[in-house]
């Protein structure tokens, strides 16, 4: 049996000291659970704006290749043309588990001049279907890409045959001058 009145300092201490201790855990615990969450949506943020990237360099890749190998006089006036072949899009992007990714598709437009010989194209990748060379906050990926039409050895003056009715030395060499990816910028 115990004396009541006997003062007893320690009495108690167990269960503050276990407070403290839970209150600590509880701190820490929801410091952790705060930087998953801003981790899973940093993941998500960088997943989109990768395959946004992903979705226009690949639109611009195929229409380079598009015109290097075609001539379309369309592109050469002062009007931008789309320079996909057959007026396709580039859809979503699917992961390599076959998981779609959801996004939006890119086009590509594109103005020129042809110097009889040397063709310069500026390419304009935007997700929207009316042309975004007259709004640049809308592109995607600017480029510019020369293509030298002339086979090596050959003079400009003594062999040229890309046209509209040839395409046999159309694209023949091409230099990417301007590869200027706007997404991850915006």
């Amino acid at each position: 049996m115990t004396n009541p009145t006997r003062s007893e300092p320690d009495r108690g201490a167990a269960l503050l000291l276990a407070l403290v201790f839970l209150l600590a855990l509880g701190l820490v615990l929801g410091s952790i659970a705060t930087f998953a969450r801003g981790a899973v949506a940093n993941t998500i943020n960088l997943t989109t704006e990768r395959t946004a990237e992903l979705n226009a360099s690949n639109a611009m890749a195929s229409a380079i290749e598009n015109v290097r190998r075609s001539y379309d006089p369309g592109i050469y006036t002062t009007t931008t043309t789309d320079c996909l072949p057959n007026g396709t899009r580039i859809p979503a992007s699917t992961l390599p588990d076959g998981t779609e990714v959801a996004a939006d598709p890119f086009y590509v437009y594109c103005t020129g001049t042809d110097y009889a010989g040397l063709r310069q194209v500026e390419f304009y990748a935007c997700a929207s279907s009316t042309p975004c060379v007259d709004a640049p906050s809308g592109v995607a990926l600017y480029a510019v890409v020369d293509y030298d039409d002339v086979p090596p050895g050959a003079t400009p003056a003594g062999y040229y045959a890309c046209g509209p009715s040839a395409t046999s030395t159309c694209g023949t060499q091409m230099q990417i001058v301007i590869w200027d990816l706007e997404v991850a910028q915006s």
